[in-house]
């Protein structure tokens, strides 16, 4: 591998993993913040439009990832556990 390709691989695995990079992440990517608060939001109100009002869903900072975030909920396997 020659020096410029060499360094052109670097760069580019540099640009993937910077967190500028990360910054500008597409919102509806699930794993930003904007996202992860959006995907629980849409999740939530799936299921409160069927009646299922006990269902909790809500967006958490991964730890030992600062700019990674999750969805968590009280469903069981993907479903809710009763309905109000």
């Amino acid at each position: 591998m020659t020096t410029a390709a060499f360094d052109f691989y670097v760069d580019k695995l540099h640009s993937a993993r910077h967190p500028a990079h990360m910054a500008k992440q597409d919102p509806n990517d699930a794993y930003s913040k904007a996202g992860a608060n959006a995907l629980a939001e849409r999740i939530k109100q799936f299921w409160h439009d069927r009646g299922f009002l006990g269902v909790n869903v809500q967006a958490y900072q991964i730890p030992g990832f600062p700019s990674l975030y999750g969805v968590r909920s009280n469903l069981a396997a993907g479903l809710p556990r009763w309905r109000r």
